[in-house]
């Protein structure tokens, strides 16, 4: 099994996901706010890939000032950029948010590498980028 990072506030949606994943061959490791999402990271856990949400609580995961609708960003951004979390630089991240239609955000998940899937379009759009960002072993 491969191992996915979901980070996910909606429980609902979190529940409909898993099967789903489960059966594309994931191990999921969910994350419901910024503070589970960090713990994840600085993990062992190798990841082949992460889902994630830009609208997120933040459960004290910052002290400077980082807003909740915008903390999916900040968990991206510190991906890419924090020494801290180098081991996961390469992890392909799909942004799947409502937010990612908004031109500053689209641009900054853009900048930082992320692979956008709105909130909202067909579920086959997701799993179909999914598939072809970490393609299911032996295929």
């Amino acid at each position: 099994m491969r191992n996915l990072l979901a980070i996910e506030d909606d429980p609902l949606l979190r529940a409909l996901m898993a099967p789903t994943l489960a059966s594309m061959g994931y191990d999921v490791t969910s994350a419901v706010d910024c503070r589970e999402a960090l713990e994840a990271l600085r993990g062992s856990t190798h990841f082949a890939l992460m889902l994630l949400d830009i609208m997120l609580p933040l459960a004290g995961a910052f002290d400077d000032g980082h807003e909740g609708l915008e903390a999916g960003l900040e968990i991206l951004r510190r991906v890419r950029e924090d020494d801290e979390l180098q081991h996961r630089r390469d992890v392909p991240v799909v942004v799947y948010s409502v937010r990612v239609g908004e031109p500053r955000i689209r641009a900054r998940v853009e900048q930082l590498g992320g692979v956008i899937v709105p909130k909202g379009t067909d579920p086959q759009r997701l799993l179909d980028t999914m598939r072809e960002l970490a393609p299911e072993e032996g295929g």
